[in-house]
C-alpha cells in the first residue's frame, strides 16, 4: 500500500509541475506578444512624427506655403512639440522626446515628463553626449533608426524606438519602462503560482484522506480475488523472480496432476518439457533485469508437462506485478488440446474446400472465355452443313466437316489442359533430389527433330544444380519452357536457346533464354495468366506458362520472365535447393550426341 501512496504522490507532483510549466510558458508568450505590439506602436508613432517635423522644415525658406507667410519653421515645430508632450497611449512611464546634439551636450527641445511632473529645475534640460545615460537618443542623433533596450536620462532599463530628422539635426525618442511592461505578468506568474501551491496542499489532503479507506477496500478486493483463483477453471500459478511456485490453483492441480503442496517453493520450469524447461530459467533473468519480456500480458502458445510425463498444447498469458517489491509472475493457463484438434480440423477442410473453389472459378472463367470460341465455330458450321443439306448441295459439307471437327479437336486440347492445370498440387510426389542436369537431357531428346529442322544453337551450362521437387513435375516445367522457346524464339536467321542456373542461398534458379523477339514490359505477368497468348499464329493455348508458374509455387518457387523487346527472352524458374551431398553436376549429354 506504501508504493500506491507513493503513486499518488507522484502523479499529484507530477500534474502540478505540468501546470506550472503550462501557465509560466503561456504568460510568457502573453507578455512577448504585448512586448512586440508596443514596440512597433513605438516605432510607428516616432517614425510618423520624425517624416513630419521633415515635411514641416521643407515648408521654410523658398518653400514656404503663401497660406502661412508669417509663421516660421521654428513655431511650428514648437507647435508640434506641444501637441506631443502628453503623447496619449505611453502608460504611467512612457514618454515622447525631442533633442539636440549641441558640442559634447543632448539638449531636450520638451521639457523631459518626470522633470515637469516632479518640478525640475528647467535649467536641468540636458545629458551629456557621451555618458551612459539616454543611450536611445544617442542612437537617433547618430541618424539611426531602430528600437533597443538600454538606459534612458534617468537610468531606468526602457523599451524605446528612436529615429533621427536629419534636416534639423534633431533626434526623436518614444520609450516606456520595461518595469511597467512586465508588472501586470509578474503578478499575473505570482497569483498562478499561488494557485497551483494551493492544489499541491488540497492534493496531498485529499490523497491523505482517501487512502484509508482504499486500503480496507484493497483488503477486501484480495479476498475476493483469492476466492475467484480458487474456483476458476482455468490454471493460475505465481511465481516468484526466481521462478519459484509461490501459488498453484486447484485449475492447476485439475491440469498438471500435481496437488500444491507438490509444487510450493519448486522450480515452474517442472511442468515444462525440454528444451523449454532448459531455456525458461534464462528468459527469466531476462524478464527481471528488463522488467519485461516478449510475451508479458500476450497470449502464447507452448507445451505443458503433465506429471505422467505426457505433453499437452497449453495457452498462457503472463502478467508481472510488485507485491513487497519484488517481481512476481503471473499466468493463467488453458488446456487446448480439443481446441487444436478442432481447429486442425477445420483447416484441413477450410484447405480443401479453397482448393475445390479455386479449381471451379479457374473453370468457370475458361469455360466462359475460351471455351466459347470453338462452341460458336461448331454451332456455325452445323448451321451450314443443314442448310446445305437441305439444298442437297454436298461440295461444300467436307469443308465445313472438317471445320466442326478441328473446333472440337481445339475444344478437347482446352479441356486436357485445363485439367492438367486444376491435377497440379492435387496429385503430386513427395519433393526429393532432382537431377535437373539429367532433366534437361531427357526435354532436349525430346525436342531433338524440332531443333535440328529449325537449326536452334543449344547452349547448355555444365554445372546445374540439384533441386528439390517432383521430377515428374520438374520435367513439365523444362518440357513447356522448351516449347515456348521454340515456338516463339526461334523465329530469326540464327536461332539460339540457352540453359542455365543460378544457386542463390536456398533456392536454385533455372534458365531459359531464346534470342527472338522478346516481350515488352508491360506483358511480363500477363503472359503466365491462364490462356493469355501475345499472339495466336503458333497454334498455342496459352496454358503452357500458366502451368509453370504452378507448378513453382506449389513447390514453394516462383517463376518469372526477363526480357527487353528485340533483345530475346529468359523464362525463369526457382526451386527450393537441394542440400544433398552429390551436389550440382555437369550435363552428361551434348547437343550432338542428341541430335
Amino acid at each position: 500500500m506504501t508504493e500506491r501512496k507513493q503513486t499518488l504522490f507522484t502523479a499529484v507532483a507530477t500534474l502540478t509541475c505540468v501546470s506550472l510549466i503550462v501557465g509560466f510558458l503561456s504568460i510568457w508568450l502573453l507578455y512577448r506578444a504585448a512586448f512586440v505590439e508596443t514596440r512597433d506602436w513605438m516605432q510607428m508613432i516616432v517614425l510618423g512624427q520624425a517624416r513630419l517635423i521633415e515635411t514641416v522644415a521643407q515648408c521654410d525658406g523658398p518653400h514656404r506655403s503663401g497660406a502661412f507667410p508669417e509663421v516660421s519653421c521654428d513655431e511650428r515645430i514648437n507647435q508640434l512639440m506641444l501637441n506631443n508632450r502628453w503623447q496619449e497611449g505611453f502608460g504611467r512611464t512612457g514618454e515622447f522626446l525631442l533633442g539636440r546634439q549641441d558640442g559634447d551636450r543632448i539638449t531636450f527641445l520638451m521639457k523631459p515628463r518626470f522633470q515637469i511632473e516632479h518640478g525640475g529645475d528647467i535649467a536641468d534640460d540636458y545629458t551629456r553626449f557621451g555618458s551612459q545615460l539616454d543611450e536611445p537618443m544617442r542612437l537617433a542623433l547618430s541618424d539611426r533608426t531602430g528600437w533597443t533596450i538600454g538606459r534612458d536620462y534617468r537610468g531606468k532599463e526602457v523599451l524605446a524606438a528612436y529615429a533621427p530628422a536629419k534636416s534639423m539635426n534633431m533626434g526623436l525618442v518614444a520609450k516606456k519602462d520595461l518595469e511597467e511592461l512586465r508588472a501586470p505578468y509578474f503578478r499575473a506568474a505570482a497569483v498562478a503560482g499561488g494557485v497551483v501551491l494551493s492544489m499541491i496542499v488540497l492534493g496531498c489532503i485529499v490523497t491523505i484522506r482517501i487512502s484509508a479507506p482504499i486500503l480496507r477496500r484493497a483488503a477486501d478486493s484480495e479476498a475476493q480475488l483469492r476466492a475467484v483463483v480458487e474456483t476458476a477453471v482455468d490454471g493460475i500459478i505465481s511465481i516468484d523472480g526466481q521462478g519459484h511456485i509461490c501459488s498453484f490453483s486447484r485449475g492447476a492441480e485439475r491440469m498438471f496432476g500435481y496437488a500444491r503442496d507438490e509444487t510450493l517453493g519448486r522450480n515452474v520450469n517442472m511442468l515444462m518439457p525440454s528444451p523449454s524447461r532448459d531455456e525458461h530459467d534464462s528468459y527469466l533473468r531476462n524478464c527481471v533485469w528488463e522488467s519485461a519480456g516478449p510475451v508479458l500480458m500476450r497470449g502464447r502458445d507452448v507445451l505443458g508437462r503433465h506429471k505422467d510425463g505426457s505433453e499437452f498444447p497449453v495457452e498462457i498469458t503472463i502478467s508481472m506485478t510488485m507485491i513487497g517489491g519484488e517481481r512476481m509472475f503471473i499466468g493463467v493457463l488453458r488446456d487446448v488440446t480439443e481446441r487444436r484438434r478442432a481447429e486442425h480440423e477445420i483447416k484441413l477442410a477450410n484447405e480443401e474446400l479453397r482448393a475445390v473453389n479455386e479449381e471451379l472459378n479457374q473453370f468457370v472463367y475458361t469455360a466462359s472465355h475460351d471455351l466459347k470460341s470453338p462452341l460458336v465455330t461448331i454451332l456455325g458450321f452445323a448451321g451450314h452443313l443443314k442448310s446445305e443439306a437441305s439444298r442437297g448441295d454436298v461440295n461444300r459439307l467436307q469443308d465445313y466437316a472438317d471445320r466442326v471437327e478441328a473446333a472440337a479437336r481445339r475444344m478437347r486440347t482446352n479441356i486436357d489442359d485445363l485439367l492438367e492445370l486444376s491435377r497440379i498440387g492435387r496429385v503430386m510426389n513427395d519433393p526429393v533430389p532432382v537431377d535437373v542436369a539429367s532433366v534437361v537431357n531427357d526435354v532436349l531428346q525430346e525436342h531433338a527433330a524440332q531443333l535440328e529442322e529449325l537449326d536452334v544453337e543449344v547452349i547448355v551450362q555444365s554445372d546445374i544444380p540439384h533441386a528439390m521437387g517432383d521430377r515428374a513435375r520438374v520435367v513439365q516445367v523444362f518440357d513447356n519452357l522448351m516449347t515456348n522457346a521454340i515456338r516463339y524464339g526461334c523465329k530469326c536467321d540464327q536461332p539460339r536457346i540457352e540453359i542455365g542456373s543460378d544457386l542463390v542461398e536456398d533456392e536454385a534458379r533455372f534458365f531459359v533464354r531464346d534470342n527472338g523477339e522478346g516481350i515488352a514490359p508491360q506483358h511480363h505477368e500477363t503472359i503466365f495468366g491462364l490462356f493469355q497468348k501475345l499472339t495466336d499464329r503458333n497454334g498455342s493455348t496459352g496454358v503452357g506458362l500458366a502451368i509453370v508458374r504452378r507448378i513453382a509455387e506449389v513447390h514453394g518457387g516462383r517463376a518469372w520472365v526477363e526480357s527487353t523487346p528485340g533483345e530475346g527472352a529468359a523464362f525463369w524458374v526457382a526451386l527450393p535447393a537441394c542440400d544433398c551431398p552429390f551436389g550440382p553436376q555437369p550435363c552428361k549429354e551434348s547437343l550432338a550426341e542428341i541430335c
